[in-house]
């Protein structure tokens, strides 16, 4: 472990007031990136710094090394002898900032107040899954390989890969091995990661059922179909990758908490809020976070998305390769799944944890009623493409429709969790509930939250709302 000196650095350039930090905390997929350059295009903000607690995956992660990139984020030495003053906005992602409570000392950075960004999970959690699977045959996974090659050994008629591999080796089983092309060690795949045979194995899956390779699947059923429930196999087989679903909301929940107690500002924006109205939610945003807007924060033309961060292998740019190709701030038009269209394992801690929790922060938006009702009300052109026809079908806007038209659709029935959480008596609308019964019960989760009459709740929206920070 360091000795914590980059934070003190930090520590004391607050301090001192030359370094002025705006902290965002968010879960994965909420398009806090988007937020972040946004942020980063306003006059006050010099510097982004993009989740640099990343290495926090690993158990011997030393914070300080989070410290290190903020650091350096904004010119290091050079800027700390330069006596000169500056801003940055830090982005981190709520489970990273949540282990060993590291949200604690991070808040104690800054004078302004964190703002928390949430999004309808059943869009976070798919847009998560989807990433995680593309890349999948771009960075090797051992626990992957294991379950691939138990996927193989059974799918030939053996109780594991233990003993198909035996039966290989004592010759009982003699078929060629379509994953074997390099002479590799049959007994050391169970422990030694081999991208080769790897991706292999990822093109045997697919063959066995139906499609031409890896690719040839993903571009059908995961895209095209988004039958995520086909894929719980190979997503529990990456544990490091997909756990994160069941603390992010969980710690953002803790994070926000802690903040009310320790009696520190914060402010809640849903993104998809801010992508329906995104100049008047991001007049606000700056008025309440103290810094200036610019006409660049919602169309950057061709200037060139970018942060500091460690990451850029291809596997992890490509997390952001829909904010790299934009230019501007996108309207909402992404339909979310129903819970039933997710693996088992995740539909438990999406109901009982990520959508509370995401119902609960959403009271705290500050947002005024008739505000919310007209974001509702607002209307978007929705392309029909092959994955979405069926849930507009399912969410009663359309009937019968030829994929690569577009139709008009209004917000809330676009996306009626959302649509909740800005109001709560649409839950008691017949008719609503009749078009949007194929969401009943992701629509009852979120009401059974929003309609609770808590006095704290509206205490504290009535206290911030008209609060701003300079």
């Amino acid at each position: 472990m360091s000795n914590g000196s980059y934070y003190e650095k930090l520590q004391k350039l607050v301090s001192d007031e030359r370094l002025s930090m705006h902290i965002i905390i968010a879960p994965p997929r909420t398009n806090s990136s988007l937020i972040e350059h946004v942020v980063g295009n306003s006059p006050d903000i010099q510097h982004e710094c993009h989740e640099p607690f990343l290495g926090a995956r690993r158990d011997d992660f030393d914070p300080d090394h989070g410290y290190k990139q903020i650091y350096e984020s904004i010119g290091g030495e050079q800027f700390e002898r330069s006596g000169e003053k500056t801003s940055v906005a830090v982005k981190e992602m709520s489970h990273w900032i949540g282990k060993n409570k590291e949200y604690k000392r991070l808040t104690e950075l800054t004078r302004n107040p964190v703002v928390v960004l949430i999004r309808n999970p059943l869009l976070s959690v798919e847009s998560r899954i989807r990433r995680v699977l593309t890349t999948l045959d771009m960075r090797s996974n051992i626990e992957l390989q294991r379950h691939l090659l138990h996927y193989v050994a059974t799918e030939k008629g053996f109780l594991d890969w233990t003993e198909f591999s035996d039966a290989v080796q004592d010759g009982t089983y003699t078929e060629p091995l379509d994953f074997l092309h390099n002479g590799e060690n049959l007994e050391r795949l169970k422990d030694t990661p081999v991208m080769t045979v790897q991706n292999e194995l990822l093109d045997f899956m697919a063959r066995r059922n139906g499609y031409i390779n890896w690719r040839d699947l993903i571009e059908r059923k995961l895209h095209a179909e988004r039958d995520y429930a086909f894929f719980e196999g190979v997503l529990k087989a990456n544990p490091r990758r997909m756990s994160f679903e069941k603390e992010e909301f969980k710690k953002l929940a803790e994070e926000t908490a802690y903040l009310e107690s320790a009696g520190k500002n914060y402010i809640v924006f849903d993104t998809t809020d801010v992508r329906a109205a995104p100049e008047e939610l991001l007049h606000d945003l700056c008025s309440r976070m103290g810094i200036a807007f610019s006409n660049e924060m919602l169309d950057w033309g061709k200037t060139p998305v970018d942060f500091h961060t460690e990451q850029t292998q291809e596997f992890e740019r490509l997390w952001y390769d829909t904010l790299f190709s934009s230019s501007r701030v996108k309207p909402p038009t992404e339909i979310p799944p129903l819970l039933s269209m997710f693996p088992k394992f995740m539909r438990q801690y999406l109901r009982t944890n990520n959508l509370r929790t995401y119902a609960e922060l959403s009271r705290k938006k500050i947002l005024g009623d008739d505000l919310r009702h007209q974001l509702n009300e607002r209307e978007f052109k929705v392309p029909i493409t092959a994955g979405n026809r069926e849930l507009l079908r399912k969410l009663g806007v359309i009937e019968d429709a030829t994929i690569g038209e577009d139709v008009s659709v209004k917000l809330k029935y676009i996306d009626p969790v959302y649509a909740i959480t800005n109001e709560p008596e649409l839950f008691k609308d017949p008719e609503f509930r009749r078009l949007k019964a194929s969401y009943a019960s992701e629509l009852k989760i979120v009401s059974d939250i929003t309609t609770q009459d808590d006095e704290h709740v509206r205490e504290w929206r009535t206290r911030n709302r008209e609060t701003k920070f300079h």
